[in-house]
């Protein structure tokens, strides 16, 4: 026995479309940076650089010559 409730008796189905943009790709290479452990490296490493060149360009500002 069916019962059919005032359903039709066809389903159809529908389709989600989705198209990805550059700022989709963008912010999933960002948050993978963020989170595995050689974007992490990376940016300690990016950071500490930064650090170097800024401590080098007082040193040269004041006059005198980094010793490395």
């Amino acid at each position: 026995m069916v019962m059919d409730m005032g359903r039709d008796a066809e389903q159809e189905t529908v389709e989600l479309t989705y198209q990805p943009t550059a700022k989709d790709f963008a912010q999933v290479l960002r948050e993978r940076r963020r989170f595995s452990r050689a974007g992490r490296r990376f940016n300690w490493v990016i950071g500490a650089m930064f650090c170097l060149a800024a401590v080098e360009a007082v040193v040269w500002l004041a006059g005198g010559k980094p010793d490395m």
